[in-house]
């Protein structure tokens, strides 16, 4: 592990921490620790960028923001499409993740079985795919141990693929050039099945349905419309699944990771106190 502590405020922060190497590809994220000394719920954070772009300091005002309230954050970079296609592989990013914060739990003092997933649009994606069927999507399956989720913030994610495949074909994107297809290397008529297994809102099941969820969304979002969380809704309460919504008015796209929380009337701003009421709910601050 390398990185040196540092501070922002009370919040201690080990940057650069190399948390595992994947086909030869080195991938880091950043760890914030909150002051008290208790185990802690941890957050992995996950960007956005369309599998294609994006970085762990996108969601870098959020990572502070949660560790001054008592939740540690490891946000992490995973690999993109700019190598070629990407699924599972940024899956796998993910899953690999949740291994190191198991692994450093006792070193961090956080608690690995109050784990949260947490991403915005295609980080969303990422998120809940490895929250739901992390086993399948583990680089090191066959082996025990990968960490169950126990909570996902999701805001306005890709939870369909065919769905937002036929949706970049009304934005006129051309062939070859959507995400979905850069992502996974066909289009849904080359490989149903494909679309299928990377599609989160296929595995939902009720196996799963202890994971505490809440649902982020923008009612304006052109990029991946708000139908993607609606529908995931509509499932996960099929299958029972505690769900706590946030729909946003006025909201289009992006803003969660670009947005600062502390910006008077900005979108973000409204979303933070919620996010943070929801974790408080979810996993009420243990006493000594």
């Amino acid at each position: 592990m390398s990185g040196s502590t540092a501070g922002i405020g009370d919040v201690r922060t080990d940057p650069d921490l190399c948390y595992a190497t994947h086909d030869g590809v080195a991938l880091f994220g950043d760890l914030y620790r909150p002051p008290a000394s208790r185990p802690s719920p941890v957050v992995i954070s996950i960007p956005g960028g369309g599998w294609r772009v994006g970085s762990r300091v996108e969601l870098a005002d959020w990572s502070p923001y949660l560790a001054r309230h008592g939740f540690a954050v490891f946000a992490i970079d995973h690999r993109r499409t700019t190598a070629g296609k990407m699924f599972p592989e940024a899956v796998h990013d993910v899953a690999g993740a949740m291994r190191f914060v198991q692994r450093n739990a006792e070193a961090w003092g956080v608690d690995p079985e109050r784990l949260i997933l947490m991403g915005s649009s295609a980080g969303a994606h990422l998120a809940s795919l490895a929250a739901l069927a992390g086993e399948r999507f583990d680089p090191l399956a066959g082996s025990p141990g990968l960490p169950k989720a126990a909570a996902m913030v999701l805001a306005y994610g890709v939870y369909d693929l065919v769905k937002q495949w036929q949706h970049g074909l009304v934005l006129n994107q051309p062939p070859g050039e959507d995400r979905q297809t850069r992502f996974l290397g066909a289009t849904p008529y080359d490989d149903p099945d494909l679309y299928h297994l990377a599609s989160p809102i296929r595995h939902v099941t009720y196996r799963r349905n202890q994971i505490k969820t809440l649902l982020i969304w923008g009612d304006h979002d052109e990029v991946v419309p708000c139908s993607q969380s609606l529908e995931f809704l509509a499932a996960l309460q099929q299958a029972r699944f505690p769900v706590t919504t946030c729909p946003v008015a006025g909201a289009g796209h992006f803003w969660f990771n670009q947005e600062p929380i502390g910006e008077p009337g900005s979108f973000s701003g409204f979303t933070a106190p919620r996010v943070l009421r929801f974790l408080q709910r979810a996993f009420p601050a243990k006493k000594d």
